[in-house]
Protein backbone atom coordinates (compact mmCIF):
# COMPACT_ATOMS: atom_id res chain seq x y z
CA UNK A 1 0.00 0.00 0.00
CA UNK A 2 2.82 2.38 0.92
CA UNK A 3 4.56 1.61 -2.37
CA UNK A 4 1.36 2.31 -4.32
CA UNK A 5 0.85 5.69 -2.61
CA UNK A 6 4.45 6.64 -3.36
CA UNK A 7 4.00 5.84 -7.06
CA UNK A 8 0.80 7.91 -7.19
CA UNK A 9 2.52 10.84 -5.49
CA UNK A 10 5.45 10.73 -7.93
CA UNK A 11 3.06 10.59 -10.90
CA UNK A 12 1.18 13.62 -9.57
CA UNK A 13 4.44 15.57 -9.24
CA UNK A 14 5.48 14.64 -12.79
CA UNK A 15 2.13 15.74 -14.21
CA UNK A 16 2.40 19.05 -12.33
CA UNK A 17 5.92 19.70 -13.64
CA UNK A 18 4.90 18.94 -17.22
CA UNK A 19 1.88 21.24 -16.88
CA UNK A 20 4.05 24.08 -15.50
CA UNK A 21 6.55 23.64 -18.32
CA UNK A 22 3.78 23.79 -20.90
CA UNK A 23 2.47 26.98 -19.32
CA UNK A 24 5.90 28.58 -19.50
CA UNK A 25 6.24 27.64 -23.17
CA UNK A 26 2.77 28.95 -23.94
CA UNK A 27 3.60 32.23 -22.22
CA UNK A 28 6.95 32.71 -23.94
CA UNK A 29 5.64 32.16 -27.48
CA UNK A 30 3.54 35.36 -27.63
CA UNK A 31 6.44 37.29 -26.13
CA UNK A 32 8.69 36.18 -28.99
CA UNK A 33 5.99 36.81 -31.54
CA UNK A 34 5.44 40.28 -30.05
CA UNK A 35 8.87 41.55 -31.16
CA UNK A 36 8.33 44.38 -33.66
CA UNK A 37 10.85 43.93 -36.46
CA UNK A 38 11.69 46.90 -38.66
CA UNK A 39 13.18 47.15 -42.15
CA UNK A 40 15.82 49.78 -42.67
CA UNK A 41 14.86 52.32 -45.36
CA UNK A 42 18.01 52.00 -47.47
CA UNK A 43 18.85 48.31 -47.84
CA UNK A 44 15.56 46.82 -46.66
CA UNK A 45 17.20 44.56 -44.08
CA UNK A 46 14.77 43.32 -41.42
CA UNK A 47 16.14 43.82 -37.91
CA UNK A 48 15.20 43.83 -34.24
CA UNK A 49 15.63 47.41 -32.89
CA UNK A 50 16.32 45.98 -29.43
CA UNK A 51 19.45 44.28 -30.79
CA UNK A 52 20.51 46.48 -33.70
CA UNK A 53 21.08 50.06 -32.58
CA UNK A 54 21.07 53.10 -34.85
CA UNK A 55 21.67 56.65 -33.58
CA UNK A 56 18.59 58.63 -32.69
CA UNK A 57 17.87 61.79 -34.66
CA UNK A 58 19.57 64.99 -33.47
CA UNK A 59 17.57 67.68 -31.76
CA UNK A 60 17.93 69.84 -34.87
CA UNK A 61 15.51 67.60 -36.80
CA UNK A 62 12.81 67.44 -34.13
CA UNK A 63 13.05 71.22 -33.71
CA UNK A 64 13.09 72.28 -37.37
CA UNK A 65 11.08 69.56 -39.16
CA UNK A 66 7.43 68.76 -38.50
CA UNK A 67 6.22 65.42 -37.21
CA UNK A 68 9.38 64.14 -35.55
CA UNK A 69 8.57 64.70 -31.88
CA UNK A 70 6.29 61.68 -31.32
CA UNK A 71 7.75 58.18 -31.22
CA UNK A 72 11.37 57.17 -31.76
CA UNK A 73 13.35 58.17 -34.83
CA UNK A 74 16.75 56.98 -36.03
CA UNK A 75 19.36 58.23 -38.50
CA UNK A 76 20.32 55.79 -41.26
CA UNK A 77 22.41 58.21 -43.35
CA UNK A 78 23.74 61.74 -42.98
CA UNK A 79 25.80 63.96 -45.26
CA UNK A 80 26.88 67.52 -44.54
CA UNK A 81 27.69 70.08 -47.23
CA UNK A 82 28.77 73.46 -45.86
CA UNK A 83 25.54 74.76 -44.27
CA UNK A 84 23.31 72.02 -45.69
CA UNK A 85 22.51 68.72 -43.96
CA UNK A 86 20.99 65.70 -45.70
CA UNK A 87 19.46 62.84 -43.73
CA UNK A 88 17.61 59.59 -44.27
CA UNK A 89 15.61 58.76 -41.16
CA UNK A 90 12.91 56.35 -40.04
CA UNK A 91 10.74 56.16 -36.94
CA UNK A 92 8.42 53.97 -34.93
CA UNK A 93 5.46 55.09 -32.82
CA UNK A 94 4.05 53.16 -29.85
CA UNK A 95 1.13 50.97 -30.87
CA UNK A 96 2.10 51.13 -34.54
CA UNK A 97 0.81 48.10 -36.44
CA UNK A 98 2.04 48.94 -39.93
CA UNK A 99 5.38 49.18 -41.70
CA UNK A 100 7.68 52.14 -41.16
CA UNK A 101 8.82 54.14 -44.17
CA UNK A 102 11.93 56.23 -44.53
CA UNK A 103 12.02 59.99 -44.97
CA UNK A 104 14.73 61.99 -46.70
CA UNK A 105 15.43 65.43 -45.22
CA UNK A 106 17.34 68.47 -46.39
CA UNK A 107 17.93 71.08 -43.71
CA UNK A 108 18.84 74.28 -45.49
CA UNK A 109 19.55 77.01 -42.97
CA UNK A 110 16.26 77.39 -41.09
CA UNK A 111 14.19 75.47 -43.68
CA UNK A 112 13.42 71.75 -43.66
CA UNK A 113 12.60 70.02 -46.96
CA UNK A 114 11.43 66.41 -46.98
CA UNK A 115 10.44 63.68 -49.39
CA UNK A 116 10.15 59.90 -49.57
CA UNK A 117 13.56 58.24 -49.11
CA UNK A 118 12.68 55.48 -51.59
CA UNK A 119 12.29 58.15 -54.27
CA UNK A 120 15.66 59.71 -53.42
CA UNK A 121 17.34 56.29 -53.62
CA UNK A 122 15.76 55.50 -57.00
CA UNK A 123 18.03 57.94 -58.86
CA UNK A 124 19.80 56.61 -61.97
CA UNK A 125 23.41 57.64 -62.69
CA UNK A 126 23.86 61.00 -64.35
CA UNK A 127 24.84 60.96 -68.01
CA UNK A 128 28.09 62.57 -69.16
CA UNK A 129 26.06 65.41 -70.62
CA UNK A 130 24.29 66.13 -67.29
CA UNK A 131 25.73 69.36 -66.00
CA UNK A 132 22.87 71.82 -65.71
CA UNK A 133 21.15 70.27 -62.71
CA UNK A 134 21.04 71.60 -59.16
CA UNK A 135 24.39 72.25 -57.53
CA UNK A 136 22.84 71.64 -54.11
CA UNK A 137 19.68 70.16 -52.70
CA UNK A 138 18.13 66.80 -51.90
CA UNK A 139 18.69 64.33 -54.75
CA UNK A 140 15.51 63.84 -56.74
CA UNK A 141 13.66 66.78 -55.20
CA UNK A 142 11.32 68.17 -57.91
CA UNK A 143 12.89 65.84 -60.49
CA UNK A 144 10.86 64.50 -63.41
CA UNK A 145 9.26 61.10 -62.76
CA UNK A 146 10.23 58.37 -65.23
CA UNK A 147 7.83 55.44 -65.13
CA UNK A 148 8.89 52.70 -67.54
CA UNK A 149 5.87 50.54 -66.72
CA UNK A 150 3.24 53.25 -66.38
CA UNK A 151 2.28 55.44 -63.40
CA UNK A 152 1.18 52.39 -61.40
CA UNK A 153 4.63 50.78 -61.67
CA UNK A 154 7.96 51.66 -60.11
CA UNK A 155 9.18 55.12 -61.05
CA UNK A 156 12.61 56.72 -60.85
CA UNK A 157 14.44 59.89 -61.83
CA UNK A 158 17.64 60.72 -63.66
CA UNK A 159 20.33 62.33 -61.54
CA UNK A 160 20.75 65.78 -63.01
CA UNK A 161 24.33 66.70 -62.16
CA UNK A 162 27.56 65.22 -60.78
CA UNK A 163 26.97 67.19 -57.57
CA UNK A 164 23.54 65.62 -57.07
CA UNK A 165 24.96 62.16 -57.75
CA UNK A 166 27.81 62.77 -55.29
CA UNK A 167 25.34 63.59 -52.49
CA UNK A 168 23.43 60.37 -53.17
CA UNK A 169 26.59 58.24 -53.27
CA UNK A 170 27.81 59.81 -50.02
CA UNK A 171 24.45 59.10 -48.35
CA UNK A 172 24.72 55.42 -49.31
CA UNK A 173 28.35 55.25 -48.19
CA UNK A 174 27.43 56.71 -44.83
CA UNK A 175 24.50 54.29 -44.60
CA UNK A 176 26.91 51.35 -44.99
CA UNK A 177 29.11 52.76 -42.23
CA UNK A 178 26.17 53.28 -39.88
CA UNK A 179 24.73 49.84 -40.61
CA UNK A 180 28.12 48.26 -39.87
CA UNK A 181 28.23 50.03 -36.51
CA UNK A 182 24.62 49.07 -35.74
CA UNK A 183 25.20 45.37 -36.48
CA UNK A 184 28.42 45.26 -34.47
CA UNK A 185 30.97 45.41 -37.29
CA UNK A 186 31.42 45.33 -41.06
CA UNK A 187 31.70 41.53 -41.04
CA UNK A 188 28.31 41.15 -39.37
CA UNK A 189 26.73 43.59 -41.80
CA UNK A 190 28.24 41.82 -44.81
CA UNK A 191 26.91 38.52 -43.54
CA UNK A 192 23.40 39.96 -43.75
CA UNK A 193 23.68 42.10 -46.87
CA UNK A 194 26.24 40.63 -49.26
CA UNK A 195 24.58 37.52 -50.67
CA UNK A 196 24.22 37.71 -54.48
CA UNK A 197 20.44 37.32 -54.23
CA UNK A 198 20.14 40.18 -51.75
CA UNK A 199 22.36 42.57 -53.73
CA UNK A 200 20.58 41.57 -56.93
CA UNK A 201 17.25 42.52 -55.37
CA UNK A 202 18.29 46.18 -55.12
CA UNK A 203 17.96 46.86 -58.85
CA UNK A 204 15.32 49.56 -58.24
CA UNK A 205 17.99 51.55 -56.36
CA UNK A 206 21.03 51.21 -58.64
CA UNK A 207 23.28 53.59 -56.72
CA UNK A 208 22.59 51.66 -53.51
CA UNK A 209 23.26 48.41 -55.33
CA UNK A 210 26.52 49.75 -56.80
CA UNK A 211 27.91 51.04 -53.51
CA UNK A 212 26.89 47.89 -51.63
CA UNK A 213 28.63 45.74 -54.26
CA UNK A 214 31.77 47.83 -53.78
CA UNK A 215 31.62 47.37 -50.00
CA UNK A 216 30.98 43.65 -50.29
CA UNK A 217 33.98 43.16 -52.59
CA UNK A 218 36.38 44.82 -50.15
CA UNK A 219 38.31 42.61 -47.73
Amino acid sequence: MFFRKTILTLCSVCILLVFQGACRQTKSAPEQQGVNLLSDPIFGLSYNPSLVHYDQIPETISRMCRGFKAGRWWVFAHVQREKDDYFIVMGSVAGQDSDSFGTALWIEGSTCHETDSQWVLSGRPASKESSGGPARGLPGLDAQRICDHGPAGECHYQLRSPDEQKVLVDLVTDAIRRASDAYGGIAQFKQRACSPSFVGGLSESPMVQQELQNACSMR
